[in-house]
């Protein structure tokens, strides 16, 4: 893959969407970490450009085709999962890059609340916006959520009694 590095110099648009689509259309979370990688070798437009890009997939995505949830289960997509840790740890590995354009689509997310009343599949984007920036808020901030914590884990973390004392 970092053979691919020379692609985002000179084209780095269609190169970068080749990349956004293996990890849309391949399932594969073992592609993510690599990728990262191959982004520190990037120039500074190229790291804005796969900005954009991600933004565009938050706004203008290809559910309809592929579906957030697995029908099976009801689980999160693959897709959607490896889109979402993509996305934090990139923009962890780059803070300088500009998230003017993310950031504006979740101010406008949360700002938009229920009005899109009559539209039927506004809880599954909703779904897909969660997911998102659970993720670049878990890779960026280093704040890790702890949804699935059991009773005995959950009074590990609340420490002992000499604690409780003080």
């Amino acid at each position: 893959h970092f053979h691919s590095g020379k692609f985002y110099h000179s084209n780095p648009l269609q190169a970068l969407e080749a990349m956004i689509g293996s990890l849309q259309y391949s399932f594969n979370v073992n592609f993510i970490g690599p990728y990262i990688d191959c982004t520190t070798k990037m120039l500074p437009l190229a790291s804005d450009v796969l900005g954009y890009l991600l933004t565009r997939c938050c706004v203008k995505s290809e559910w309809t085709k592929t579906g957030f949830l697995r029908t099976q289960d009801a689980t999160v997509m693959a897709w959607l999962t490896n889109l979402g840790q993509f996305s934090g740890s990139f923009y962890r590995k780059h803070p300088s890059t500009d998230m003017t354009g993310m950031m504006k689509y979740i101010v406008h997310r949360i700002s938009e609340g229920s009005s899109e009343a009559g539209d039927i599949y506004k809880p599954v984007k909703d779904l897909m916006f969660r997911v998102i920036v659970e993720q670049i808020i878990e890779h960026t901030g280093g704040y890790q959520n702890v949804a699935d914590l059991t009773d005995e884990q959950l009074k590990c973390l609340a420490g002992g009694s000499k604690l409780r004392s003080e």
